[in-house]
């Protein structure tokens, strides 16, 4: 990631301070480089604007819809940052290799708050389970940005679980209102 750049707020006071000696006192001269100054810091501050308006982690609204566009995101409802979490992803799914840390960078830069565990199948399969609670629809979108990067002949799962009324069987009888695990069996209720 590149370094901020520094914005000069001073273009009419250095360029007056820069005046050769035979223009330095010169009221008129002074008059017409401070109108040129004047216009090179608008332009300077409004190029600072489209600047850092237009980058991923700032942008809102209407500019975060322009890269989105540009990188072939659909917003589909999605907040500000939920939209941005799908483009931080989908970049990085544009850099894949297909290898296993590329899947699980992509699935914690879509669900930037998730837990993960990750099963690896002998010969060539893996498994990513999310172990928090994932809104069932976004669940299918990072499904649906995941799967087709894995490489060739690579079996892929991916498992989420939604946050909504769970519950399991009580082995003493009392009522257990919820449970992270559904049934109390270990299996999720979404597989892609």
């Amino acid at each position: 990631m590149m370094p901020d750049p520094i914005k000069n707020t001073l273009h009419v006071k250095e360029g007056l301070a820069r005046l050769l000696t035979q223009f330095q006192g010169q009221p008129n001269f002074a008059s017409l480089l401070s109108s040129y100054l004047v216009q090179i810091q608008e332009l300077e501050d409004m190029f600072f604007e489209l600047l850092l308006e237009r980058r991923l982690d700032i942008a809102v609204g209407t500019q975060l819809d322009g890269i989105g566009s540009i990188v072939e995101v659909v917003r589909a409802g999605r907040n500000d940052d939920a939209y941005r979490a799908a483009i931080r992803a989908h970049i990085q799914v544009l850099r894949l290799n297909s290898r296993i840390e590329d899947l699980i960078l992509v699935v914690t830069l879509a669900l930037p708050d998730a837990t993960l565990e990750v099963v690896e199948r002998y010969p060539a399969g893996i498994e990513i389970h999310v172990t928090s609670d994932v809104d069932i629809d976004l669940g299918a979108q990072v499904a649906a940005i995941v799967k087709p990067q894995k490489g060739g002949g690579v079996a892929f799962r991916f498992y989420w679980h939604a946050a909504p009324a769970r519950f399991r069987y009580s082995p003493t009888g009392t009522l257990i209102a919820s449970s992270a695990n559904g049934y109390g069996n270990g299996e999720y209720s979404g597989v892609r």
